[in-house]
């Protein structure tokens, strides 16, 4: 379980963005309360990588780590998948590659 951070806590991460000065998403995946936060539809989302943000993230008290809500629950339920289940679904999604390709040739 995460510990409850100040907004001044908060905005220190967040300021370890690079684009946090001219940024104008609504929602960011640094902020520890992007939870709180709301998104009207057609506002900008957060343009830095997933990478940059989860680098920036690791060791705080963020919940997702940088990430977004749906970044962090697809990557834990990743996580719980079996290494068969796993081999599945990346054997499944090379094939659908393969045929995408064959249309396009």
């Amino acid at each position: 379980m995460t510990k409850e951070i100040t907004e001044e806590e908060n905005l220190k991460v967040m300021e370890k963005c690079p684009r946090f000065k001219f940024c104008n998403a609504p929602i960011c995946p640094l902020d520890y309360f992007q939870d709180e936060r709301v998104k009207l539809d057609g506002e900008d989302k957060c343009a830095l990588s997933k990478s940059i943000r989860k680098r920036i993230g690791r060791g705080t008290a963020l919940k997702y780590q940088g990430m977004t809500r749906k970044e962090w629950t697809g990557m834990k339920s990743w996580e719980a998948k079996s290494d068969e289940e796993k081999r599945e679904i990346i054997e499944k999604g090379k094939n659908q590659l393969a045929k995408l390709r064959q249309n396009l040739a």
